[in-house]
């Protein structure tokens, strides 16, 4: 599901950011993005949410 509104994308951004520091993959996008402890694959859009 893909979300237009900024908001509401910027707050599931921040949802999945969660989960991936606690170290649970997940996905943005059907974008695989992994781990940020790992140094693997993120998503660009991901990497703009970082905070």
């Amino acid at each position: 599901m893909i979300h237009k509104v900024h908001q509401l994308t910027t707050t599931i951004y921040a949802l999945d950011y969660l989960k991936i520091k606690t170290g649970i993959y997940t996905r943005i996008n059907n974008e695989i993005v992994t781990n940020i402890n790992t140094g693997q694959i993120i998503n660009q859009r991901y990497k703009k949410c970082l905070f």
